[in-house]
């Protein structure tokens, strides 16, 4: 009969896969494992620049072989962000005819932006850049946007 230690040698890989097997579901099935996994990869990316390396690398690999795949990925996570999944974003495009919810304009260059509240997190609708940079730069105050209004008002030629 073969001692544990031939066995081990002569089976390795399989017992490595096996293993690896595990691992994945039991991260896929069980959020403490995986939050604890998680943590462990955080540490030592942050303290180990090698590590870093390598990750970065492998990423920018991976995004290379899958550009339509880290496309959607990116923008999963930035949906993520709010809540949102794509199929949301698709109704709320849809419900609003596919354009602004202020100028009621198509989207110009880039996709809609997600406008939402920036003290509770809730998300108002999809607006184009422009409508979406002028409440930026008016700090999503309705006061500011009224008197800037009347200042133009003031302006218009007839």
């Amino acid at each position: 009969m073969a001692s544990s230690k031939e066995y081990i040698n002569t089976h390795r890989e399989a017992i490595r896969e096996y293993n690896r097997g595990w691992r994945r579901r039991k991260y896929a099935s069980d959020p403490i494992f995986r939050a604890k996994i998680r943590e462990a990869q955080r540490k030592k990316y942050a303290e180990d620049p090698e590590f870093r390396r390598k990750q970065n690398q492998a990423r920018a690999d991976w995004a290379s072989r899958n550009p339509d795949r880290d496309k959607l990925a990116g923008r999963r996570g930035h949906l993520k962000t709010y809540g949102l999944t794509p199929e949301d974003y698709e109704r709320m495009l849809n419900e609003q005819k596919g354009t602004c919810a202020v100028c009621h304009c198509p989207p110009f260059k880039h996709r809609m932006i997600i406008d939402h509240d920036h003290k509770t997190g809730k998300v108002r609708g999809l607006l184009c850049h422009r409508c979406n940079s002028a409440l930026g730069h008016a700090r999503d105050s309705s006061d500011r946007l009224r008197l800037l209004a009347t200042y133009l008002d003031k302006f218009v030629s007839v």
